[in-house]
């Protein structure tokens, strides 16, 4: 059996480099044969991954496999099945390392969906009616909630780290804004606060914090909230932002 075990993840990772050789080769030179087979082979990792984790349930290895296994999915762009896989992979892991690369595939996966769909997503918030003004909050698309829960997922399960800060605080306000742009205002305050107060001054700086001030703006004038306005413009300069 160990013989096995260690003949199947060879081939699925033999699978996997030339998989990841062919991929190359489609996107420098829009290749479809190598695209195809690139997707062949990544299908052929999966499927190798998946017998090492069914036919070993208990091995101490299953959840790096079933990790291996949802990338190797994303690769074949099988992306319902590599979104469930990783989420699978994040019930049961307890490995920093595997977790984090878990949630990366989660939230990738969600976005080739999005693209695959041609889903036009908005990038604008729906206008305030009435008076006093107020929004009305629109539903997010199916495939837009999954990309936000994803995102959610990373933050949750992803702590604070030099490779991961980049991520966590760009996925925190791409998600504010999903909030902002469809509508559900309270929620993107609070979400978009949060961006803008780790973000302003200090090893934390960035320019999404800037965005999430303007954002926080423009949801205080369309409600005619001119006090928030003001204050927001009192934060900025007692703050002097970077």
């Amino acid at each position: 059996d160990v013989h096995e075990r260690s003949a199947l993840q060879g081939e699925a990772l033999q699978a996997v480099v030339q998989a990841e050789a062919f991929a190359t080769r489609c996107t420098a030179e829009h290749d479809e044969g190598a695209c195809n087979r690139a997707r062949e082979l990544f299908t052929e990792a999966a499927d190798t991954w998946n017998a090492l984790v069914v036919g070993r349930p208990g091995d101490a290895e299953v959840v790096e496999w079933t990790v291996q296994r949802a990338q190797a999915l994303l690769g074949a762009g099988s992306l319902a099945e590599a979104a469930a896989t990783a989420r699978q992979a994040l019930v049961t892991s307890t490995d920093a390392v595997w977790r984090k690369a878990a949630a990366e595939v989660l939230v990738r996966s969600r976005e080739l969906a999005i693209e695959k769909a041609e889903l036009a997503v908005r990038q604008a918030p729906p206008e305030p009616t009435g008076e006093p003004p107020a929004v009305r909050p629109i539903d997010l698309p199916l495939a837009v909630a999954y990309l936000r829960e994803a995102r959610e997922r990373y933050l949750e399960l992803v702590p604070e780290a030099p490779d991961t800060a980049s991520a966590r605080r760009t996925y925190a306000l791409d998600n504010a804004q999903l909030l902002f742009r469809y509508g559900h205002w309270s929620e993107a305050r609070t979400a978009l606060q949060a961006v803008f107060d780790a973000g302003c001054v200090g090893e934390g700086a960035w320019a999404g914090a800037a965005t999430a001030w303007r954002a926080l703006r423009d949801m205080s004038v369309a409600l005619a909230q001119f006090d928030a306005v003001a204050e927001l413009g009192r934060a900025l300069t007692e703050r002097s932002c970077d």
